[in-house]
């Protein structure tokens, strides 16, 4: 799992106190101190070890990665000895939030938020973090002489923040005890009409376009959904594709959403003599492509452009096929497209295309639907797109219609590779993902596998009328 989310914590149990409830494998925590014992002689210190240990304990229940500095001394911080550190850590992880302390009455709190303010200044040459938060200390909430400004705010399992508290066992007191955190989420939590809640202050909040967010996004979650489908898959689509599509040598291809290159590179390993080009809205893809392309020493041509947009792109008859393999029902008309695509094949040409058909994901949807509900889009996709769109427009513009019907049984076997199928669909939100992981145990520990049908239609069109 990517670690996405870095947070700094001047002691062992301030990660708790601040983030105990949205701390997960996305998370990495560097602590800045562990042990206090030779600095307070009149006290029965708690050792190192036994720190460490509690630690170890709160990590593998929470899920985190994390990292102590066992050299600096607690109440005795300095910020230049911890300005490197956090730019090497920074530079290293390259998170895409980094939480820190607030800056209250505690000294090492202070002293390490202003060093990490200097480690994520903006730089030439040091890593810039987007997204800089402070998390809240609870004596803070009873002492503060700095108010934070509470501009973010999270809901939490309380029950799973209090738990993981109270494995840091020497920790635990009046002032921070695990009733004192339930109520302050309490009150964090009303704010947004939540039970209970974590609350943050944005210091800098910077969003990268939407063209290039989404772009990214889509790129790494199409992969993630060909690998579990090829893995775990009874048909290789590929070779299915070849089978049905029978491209002759010397033939112009088009791939129309072509993401990330699949279907072209077979296309363009079967009739190598032919000219080929792919079409895509997203840019990592398209890069994605053009590497695969390469790798294997053939020649393609790809361009970053909506098949809303193509119209221009490319000259009327021009090609003997078009495809559109899981792609045409991301145009905002796809009709319009299709009449496009028409114009683009040559009098002899045809155009294929593919998508989600009636019974698709039918078990996964089942399953899903015990805690979220599936957009109306989604599923209108396998229930209406082929018979509604593109079978009336085939036999409307074209004298040869071929159909067929494509299942692909994928058997997962591990909640592993389950939860990166979930995450890999356009309609994953972090907001189920607790619940997905409870239903998601439960069906694995009863049935060993998950298994659902990837159902989809191929039609391809010959003869323009």
């Amino acid at each position: 799992m990517k670690i996405k989310n870095l947070v700094i914590a001047p002691h062992v149990d301030d990660e708790v106190l601040g983030c105990g409830g949205i701390l997960d494998e996305t998370f990495f925590v560097y602590f800045c101190g562990i042990d206090e014992g030779k600095l307070r002689k009149d006290k029965d210190p708690t050792r190192t070890e036994e720190r460490l240990k509690e630690l170890k304990e709160v990590a593998g229940f929470l899920g985190f990665q994390w990292e102590a500095n066992q050299e600096s001394k607690v109440n005795h911080y300095t910020e230049q000895e911890f300005i490197n550190v956090f730019e090497d850590l920074i530079n290293r992880l390259k998170p895409e939030k980094v939480f820190l302390p607030h800056p209250g009455y505690n000294q090492d709190h202070r002293t390490v938020y202003h060093a990490a303010m200097v480690a994520l200044r903006p730089h030439d040459i040091n890593f810039f973090v987007k997204k800089v938060l402070v998390y809240e200390a609870v004596h803070d909430v009873i002492w503060n002489p700095k108010e934070m400004t509470l501009n973010y705010f999270v809901p939490i399992d309380i029950e799973r923040k209090t738990k993981s508290y109270q494995l840091h066992r020497t920790q635990v007191r009046g002032m921070r005890s695990p009733d004192m955190l339930k109520q302050v989420a309490q009150v964090r939590g009303a704010a947004i009409n939540a039970p209970y809640a974590e609350a943050f202050q944005i210091l800098r909040w910077c969003e990268e376009t939407a063209t290039k967010k989404e772009s990214s996004q889509i790129t790494t979650q199409l992969n993630a959904r060909i690998a579990t489908n090829k893995r775990f898959g009874s048909v290789d689509l590929d070779e299915w594709l070849l089978q049905k599509l029978k491209t002759n040598e010397n033939e112009n291809v088009l791939d129309v959403g072509c993401g990330t290159g699949n279907h072209l590179l077979h296309l363009a390993k079967r009739a190598g003599n032919g000219k080929f080009f792919g079409i895509d809205a997203s840019e990592d893809s398209i890069g994605e492509a053009r590497k695969k392309i390469d790798r294997e020493n053939l020649k393609a041509n790809f361009l970053v452009r909506g098949m809303d947009e193509m119209d221009d792109s490319f000259k009327d008859s021009s090609f003997d096929t078009v495809i559109s393999v899981y792609a045409l029902y991301y145009a905002g008309n796809p009709e319009k497209v299709l009449e496009v695509l028409k114009r683009k094949i040559k009098e002899e040409g045809k155009i294929a295309v593919m998508a989600p058909y009636k019974g698709n994901n039918d078990e996964w949807y089942a399953f899903l639907r015990q805690f979220m509900k599936i957009p109306e889009k989604v599923e209108a996709v396998s229930e209406e797109f082929m018979d509604k769109v593109v079978l009336p427009f085939a036999e409307k513009n074209f004298s040869d219609v071929e159909k067929h019907e494509f299942v692909n049984r994928i058997t997962i076997p591990s909640f592993e590779d389950l939860k990166d199928y979930w995450v890999s669909n356009v309609y994953h939100k972090e907001e189920y993902d607790r619940d997905f992981e409870a239903y998601a145990r439960k069906h694995m520990e009863r049935n060993g596998a998950f298994v659902l049908n990837k159902k989809a239609l191929l039609v391809i069109m010959r003869g323009k009328k």
